[in-house]
């Protein structure tokens, strides 16, 4: 049988009266029925000795009469050994995987900390009372009052669904040191309570003050022979009635069960009293309404009695309930609204605003969103009264606009497209619009929203909106799009997750920008995917990526997180959110999110030298002088590279000058450093250094000034105060949400504190970070390159403190777009900015990145480089090569493997600087380098296909493809890895799915520059090219084709 404890709102409005006073002062009352039949304690209440229960729910907040923002219903059952325990404790829509994590998992430990229920028994004549608790994971802990030493041998099971999670309960009467059953004429002392982790409330059944270890306020519990079911009750509004309903059960005998239900409202006083004769066994409902008893605007004042005969089953504690809570009951059956174009149609359910089913038209796609659909939003609040500025995760709200807070839904059709407008009401006064336009053409669909924070008449009900998650479905399931499910996210270089439902995980939220290279990402299998993308064009939030899953259930949560910051009478109106159902896999997703970025931003201009360079060579020690540049550069141009960066000038060993960005001195004075660029210029190259950018150390004024550095200082050269808290130095770190300073404890030569993580707004922080790249490196010394090392990387939160130029939070991702924006309108037009991690929303104003391939699990690197092929990104040594065994699990990756997987998809070497003479280079790095230029025009100018029309390959074979700009030319990058004897091999092309026209002539160059020419055969649109043995690994093959017929025509 199904569960009978399900959601009940009932909050009340209290007025006084004679009658309410009298009530109120009377203690709650539950009778304890006899089981009708057995009970298994497994968590499901689904036995039928549960529906011949009372089952009580009118929960209040501790120390208030005002009842619980969520419902927690619950029975007792006894038999001749002990009493069963039932609660089941509603959750919003979709909460199940947004309950916070139990901290308590041993028998004892603090389980009522956590998402908990407590249950207090006092047997008839003991002044001692028996305290249980048990989390949401079943963690137990049970205690006499406060003595936590005692113990019982009881049993609970709990278990979880979308809607509530459920406590079953045994405890024997023998644990309690009662030899019997209870008689009628004994009758305990009893409450629940539960501490709402969801909403940071207590709620409490009786009547308590300050805590919930109270006897003298607990309410009865009643032992009776009888077996008769009651509740849980209802209650809501028809129209302008109030209106009660809660099914009844008789049990073996006829029954006849009165309901006495008192209302008052502004409308006035109700006394009801329904009543429903039952014949043995049967069920039925009893309802009452109030006619007229609903004022807009005002709300109510409940209290309800049950009888049996003369027998008292239940006598509710009074509540209190706000106009917001008396809502008409959610139809048994969602009502469609939809709103679509000739490719795309999505479908909302009236009455709720959830998401209800999606199809692409063109492929023949349908999906379907679960028979009741899935809410679209999640919004997290905490109180201005406690928290005016910061706040702690445990602090937080979290709302679900669902049917409870829906105003209306309204339909409209504009020149944008087809509009749905959902509009709610969040805690009771905050207007949330959330808009979803269908453009007339095209699958991506545009989702708005404007949350209108107002101000209350009293301060004290104020809230603050901090974060808001939408678009947001929780409870996709693995495999709603067909077989072979992958979630795909452009985390550094890219991720694709297998079997997602599993891999993903509670991963916590990933920062755009930040590790996000991108704003995007795709959820697909075999049948087609779901693509989500941010499209805030500025400025941008504080923004995150949601990408988790329940393991267990193999069902996946994504959304996009932007943080409102929105505090009373503030406004919130980001940019839309793009969503699409679409066919294909991640690659179409991608051509999106690919067409709408060129679209709205230019990225800046790369000067030739970059724009044509094949890699550079580089440093990670102070192991030269700078009188070395010209020998260095000689070599590195000798393997076909001309551009030096260096890692080293501010970092490693006993000499490092690593948190501060003076030349470093023991390498050379500033004048030879500006005569080695000079010299390195002349010879026809280029040259970076880095400092820290998100990093910093509030000990830097101490670092400068130990004697073996400072000594060799200028005097002239700006350097921090050593006071590192007179000087506002440490105020330049980033300041949390929960008002805390972050950093990371690690050991790194020149930071004598570790990293800090600095604000990227902070002012004193900035102003001279931006001297020493632009008034020193570049116009000074006149370096080409400066690198933001440590950058953009983000600790989840805004920066919260005041001290530093800033008067309210600020999202680190649009603080350090304001830098490059400073950077690039102050810089030398020559000079070139990089930084460690790619961006795409740091494109318009730097000019290339380190391309970070096999850092993270599951890396994909193909999703950035054929996202935006016009990334120049650096690859192969920085930050390890340790994640290359993921592509290669049975093998010890060397630098070599790392080079040859750059090479395959087209990003820029990476080699160790070296001052040999010339003719000592590495002939295998003056190979693979010249490989690389051959594939120059298509690499460095065209497009990225990935392995888009290729077709199968033999095993340990790599190959991937790229085309000009004029779809005249396709090159393939091979990577042939077979360890066994190698065979020729046909490498088939599928040419229209590449856009390109007939094969003309195809040639294959290897490692060593020879070439063979090859014989395209092209039949019913595949062509195929039989591929030679050939030496080495890494080889390219070039084909020529016609243009194809759509590019012709344009």
């Amino acid at each position: 049988m199904a569960p009978r404890h399900r959601y009940v709102v009932l909050l009340l409005v209290s007025i006084a009266s004679a009658w309410e006073g009298r009530v109120c002062a009377e203690l709650p009352h539950l009778t304890a029925c006899r089981a009708a039949s057995p009970i298994t304690v497994d968590g499901k209440l689904d036995e039928p000795a549960w529906d011949l229960s009372i089952v009580a729910g009118e929960m209040r907040l501790l120390s208030s009469r005002q009842a619980a923002a969520r419902a927690t219903t619950f029975s007792i059952l006894h038999d001749d050994a002990a009493l069963y325990i039932g609660v089941t404790c509603s959750i919003p829509s979709g909460g199940s995987q947004r309950l916070p994590k139990a901290k308590a998992n041993v028998h004892d430990g603090p389980a009522y900390a956590d998402e908990a229920i407590e249950c207090y028994l006092q047997p008839a004549g003991s002044s001692d009372y028996y305290h249980f608790a048990v989390n949401a994971i079943g963690t137990r802990y049970d205690g006499k009052g406060f003595d936590k030493s005692w113990n019982c041998d009881w049993a609970v099971t709990c278990t979880r669904n979308e809607k509530a999670w459920v406590a079953e309960m045994r405890i024997p009467f023998a644990g309690l040191g009662i030899e019997r059953a209870p008689t009628a004429l004994a009758d305990w002392r009893f409450n629940l309570s539960r501490n709402d982790k969801i909403n940071q409330q207590y709620h409490t059944w009786a009547d308590l003050k300050r805590g919930f270890h109270e006897p003298q306020s607990f309410g009865v519990l009643h032992f009776s022979q009888a077996t008769v079911g009651w509740g849980p009750a209802s209650l809501y509004r028809e129209g302008k009635d109030v209106a009660l309903t809660a099914p009844v059960q008789a049990g073996k005998t006829v029954a006849t069960i009165k309901g006495e239900l008192r209302i008052r409202s502004a409308a006035g006083d109700f006394f009801l009293e329904p009543t429903v004769p039952l014949a043995a066994g049967k069920g039925g409902q009893m309802h009452a309404a109030a006619a007229d008893a609903f004022q807009p605007g005002t709300g109510i004042w409940f209290h309800a009695r049950v009888r049996l005969a003369d027998a008292v089953l239940y006598s509710s504690p009074p509540l209190t309930v706000p106009p917001d809570a008396l809502r008409p009951p959610e139809p048994e059956k969602p009502s469609p609204v939809t709103i679509g174009n000739d490719s795309v149609a999505l479908t909302f359910d009236r009455h709720t605003g959830r998401l209800l089913a999606a199809r692409n038209t063109p492929n023949g796609l349908d999906v379907t969103f679960g028979e009741r659909g899935l809410p679209i939003a999640e919004i997290e609040t905490v109180r201005y009264l406690k928290n005016p500025r910061f706040f702690r995760e445990e602090d937080t709200t979290q709302v679900v606009p669902d049917h409870e807070t829906l105003v209306k839904m309204t339909k409209a059709t504009t020149e944008a497209g087809q509009e749905l407008t959902i509009e709610h009401r969040i805690a009771g006064y905050i207007p949330l619009q959330l808009r979803v336009v269908v453009p007339p053409k095209g699958v991506e669909t545009q989702w708005y929203m404007r949350l209108d924070n107002q101000r209350t008449l009293r301060p004290s009900k104020s809230v603050v909106v901090h974060r808001m998650r939408y678009p947001c479905l929780d409870g996709l399931p693995e495999t709603l799009f067909g077989e072979a499910p992958f979630v795909v996210v452009p985390v550094l270089m890219g991720q694709k997750f297998p079997d997602p439902g599993r891999t993903l995980g509670q991963k916590r939220p990933v920062s755009y920008i930040g590790q996000a290279t991108m704003g995007w990402f795709d959820f697909y299998g075999s049948n087609g995917g779901l693509y989500i993308k941010v499209g805030d064009l500025g400025p941008l939030p504080q923004t995150d990526l949601i990408l988790q899953s329940d393991t267990t259930t193999r069902r996946l949560r994504l959304g996009v997180q932007r943080w409102a910051l929105c505090w009373p009478g503030e406004v919130f109106e980001p940019g839309p959110c793009g969503v699409a159902v679409h066919g294909g896999d991640w690659h179409r997703a991608a051509d999106l999110y690919r067409t709408w970025f060129r679209g709205n931003f230019s990225p800046h201009p790369v000067p030739d030298w970059l724009r044509e360079a094949d890699g550079y060579v580089m440093s990670g020690g102070p192991g030269y002088e700078f009188a070395d540049f010209p020998r260095a550069i000689r070599h590195a141009q000798a393997m076909g590279i001309s551009y030096i960066q260096l890692w080293s000038e501010m970092t490693g060993g006993d000499i490092s000058y690593h948190a501060f960005a003076f030349p470093n001195p023991y390498m050379g004075t500033e004048q030879e450093l500006t005569r080695a660029v000079a010299e390195l210029h002349k010879a026809g190259g280029h040259v970076g250094v880095y400092l820290n950018f998100n990093t910093g150390d509030p000990l830097l004024g101490t670092f400068v000034r130990q004697p073996r550095l400072a000594q060799k200082i200028p005097r002239n050269i700006p350097r921090p105060a050593p006071d590192y808290m007179t000087d506002n130095w440490v105020q330049q770190s980033l300041m949390s949400h929960a008002g805390s300073y972050s950093m990371w404890a690690t050991t790194v030569p020149g930071y004598i504190d570790d990293y800090w993580n600095q604000c990227p707004a902070a002012e004193k922080w900035t102003d001279f970070y931006h001297y020493w790249v632009v008034n020193k490196w570049a116009k000074e010394y006149k370096i080409d390159v400066w690198y933001l090392d440590s950058c953009p990387v983000s600790r989840g939160s805004p920066c919260f403190a005041f001290d530093h130029g800033h008067t309210r939070p600020v999202p680190e991702g649009q603080s350090i777009i304001n830098f490059y924006k400073r950077l690039k309108r102050n810089k030398p037009k020559r000079f070139c900015i990089m930084q460690e991690y790619s961006s795409d929303r740091l494109l318009p104003y730097s000019t290339h990145a380190l391309g970070l391939m096999w850092h993270p699990k599951h890396a994909h690197p193909e999703v950035v480089r054929y996202t935006l092929p016009e990334y120049p990104l650096f690859s192969g040594m920085c930050n390890g090569r340790a994640g290359l065994k993921q592509f290669y699990p049975d093998e010890k990756p060397t630098p070599r493997d790392g080079s040859e997987r750059v090479f395959l998809i087209g990003n820029r070497f990476e080699f160790p600087m070296n001052t040999r003479p010339p003719d000592m280079v590495d002939p295998w790095k003056r190979d693979i380098v010249a490989l690389r230029r051959a594939c120059g025009p298509e690499m460095n100018h065209g497009d990225f296909l990935d392995n888009i029309g290729l077709g199968p390959l033999p095993e340990h074979v790599h190959a991937r493809a790229f085309r000009n700009l004029g779809h005249t030319r396709i090159v393939i990058t091979l990577l042939d890895r077979r360890r066994e004897k190698r065979s020729p091999f046909p490498l088939a092309l599928a040419l229209s799915d590449m856009k390109v026209g007939a094969p003309r002539k195809a040639v294959l160059r290897t490692l060593a520059g020879k070439t063979h020419d090859l014989a395209p055969v092209h039949a019913a649109g595949l062509c195929t090219v039989e591929i030679p043995v050939y030496n080495d690994r890494p080889a390219a093959v070039f084909i020529d084709t016609d243009v194809p017929a759509a590019a012709a025509a344009e």
